[in-house]
């Protein structure tokens, strides 16, 4: 026994924590809630108490990014932001600062070879979806009664927003039974589509929680669907990391943004875990994005501007040095149009002159994060490879589902809370994606970014509970 495993066996057997496993513990922190988002939020405050217990010995298994340290890199970069006074007093443009946006929307027209394609940046991608829906509220194509539909299980933000703009909330989810994926296959969509008459229709690419995606067959039929049936599409894609492939999608989607009905809500800051500075951004066409302009001046005045530098040049660094280089020099060229409205004293030489050493030091790191994920998806399939209901799926993002046969206790919460208190982990279910029906099968969210010694020890745990 080594002596991670002493110690893990140690707090199961204190005296504190057979006391927070009581009757009456679980009864106070399983009182029954309604939404998907509202038992979210209730594992996240479960994870918050059993973490102090645990003495920091805790592990959020189902954890995003969120939970993992931030790029020393990239918060070197933050820091020379801060150092140079820039980007942090502002009267400047609602949709951003224009050079950043311009850099952003060349690098998704070039991702999908067609002009025309706007980018707004936003105070997170939440606020981006907000947002588009009191955009197409506004200009009268969605009202209340109408409906709303998400395909596949889904993030319980857009059930919470579809509640908020008075949308009746469906899902399309796959079959039942069905064993090689958990999303809907695309006649089951169609048939759902037809039926339903959606005014917004939710994709997840990919999706959360299973790290599924659609093939780009299945993307283009997606598409016309949507535009034979007069629905907008609101494309969530917050949870692709920066090595996954961006472009072969856009390729598909680009025509159906330009034309009006779809946008790509995204997030500058989500896969840098840096997700509390809220930079997230909108890909749109231009009649769309003067509205969101409109809407954004009423609701904030100032937008978020401080960190839009720094991650916009991650986002060139995903497509490689040389794209990253050209986009610095553009940046550089338009430095003073980007710090005009600031005094003349503020030194924003010290942001723009280190640049290329930014490139050269983040580039390689990406690298080291996307190893950490495949290491664990395959720790992962050694250990639970041939205990699941249906296989163990990662093809882009940061999550992966294991499904398996039951829960231990009589509902989700009350497996949650017993497994965050006996054994200091923490996992999001199935009640927190779905919004409609009683399947049988049980599935967790399988976090994938935790450092490898962590997500180890936390399958260790989670088999010891389970099996």
């Amino acid at each position: 026994m080594n002596a991670l495993d002493a110690n893990y066996i140690g707090k199961i057997m204190s005296t504190n924590i057979r006391k927070i496993i009581s009757k009456e513990a679980i009864k106070e922190e399983c009182t029954p809630v309604h939404s998907p988002f509202e038992l979210m939020y209730q594992s996240f405050s479960m994870f918050a108490n059993a973490g102090q217990k645990w003495e920091r010995d805790f592990i959020p298994l189902s954890a995003g990014v969120n939970w993992v340290q931030g790029s020393g890199v990239v918060r070197n970069m933050l820091h020379r932001e801060l150092e140079s006074s820039s980007t942090y007093r502002n009267y400047g443009n609602a949709g951003g600062i224009r050079p950043v946006t311009d850099v952003l929307e060349k690098i998704e027209c070039k991702s999908s070879v067609t002009k025309g394609l706007k980018v707004q940046l936003t105070n997170g991608a939440t606020e981006g979806a907000w947002l588009i829906l009191e955009c197409l509220k506004r200009d009268g194509r969605i009202k209340s009664g109408d409906n709303s539909l998400s395909l596949g299980h889904c993030f319980p933000l857009y059930n919470s927003l579809s509640k908020e703009f008075e949308l009746n909330f469906n899902e399309s989810l796959g079959h039942e039974y069905a064993t090689k994926s958990f999303l809907p296959d695309v006649d089951t969509i169609q048939q759902a589509v037809e039926k339903l008459k959606p005014k917004v229709i939710f994709l997840l690419m990919p999706n959360n929680p299973f790290g599924e995606s659609f093939s780009g067959t299945e993307l283009s039929r997606i598409c016309e669907i949507v535009s034979t049936s007069n629905s907008f599409l609101l494309i969530d894609r917050v949870c692709q990391m920066p090595w996954d492939d961006r472009a072969s999608t856009m390729r598909i989607l680009a025509p159906l943004i330009v034309a009006g009905n779809a946008v790509v809500v995204d997030s500058l800051s989500k896969s840098e875990s840096l997700a509390g500075l809220r930079i997230g951004f909108i890909i749109t066409n231009q009649l769309i994005k003067q509205i969101l302009i409109s809407i954004t001046q009423t609701r904030y005045l100032n937008p978020i501007v401080f960190s839009s530098v720094t991650l916009a040049l991650c986002r060139l660094a995903e497509y490689g040095a040389n794209m990253g280089n050209v986009a610095v020099r553009a940046l550089r060229a338009n430095i003073d149009e980007i710090f005009s409205e600031y005094p003349k004293s503020e030194n924003y030489e010290i942001l723009t002159d280190c640049f290329e050493d930014f490139l050269a030091q983040y580039i390689p790191e990406l690298k080291i994060r996307q190893k950490r994920l495949l290491n664990n998806f395959e720790q992962l399939h050694l250990e639970f490879g041939e205990l699941v209901i249906r296989p163990l799926i990662f093809k882009t993002g940061f999550n992966c589902t294991l499904s398996i046969n039951e829960m231990r206790r009589s509902s989700e919460t009350e497996d949650v809370l017993n497994l965050c208190n006996s054994h200091g982990v923490g996992v999001l279910t199935e009640q927190c994606f779905r919004s409609s029906g009683n399947y049988s099968h049980y599935f967790i969210r399988v976090g994938l970014s935790l450092e490898e010694e962590d997500f180890k020890n936390a399958l260790f745990r989670l088999k010891e509970y389970y099996l």
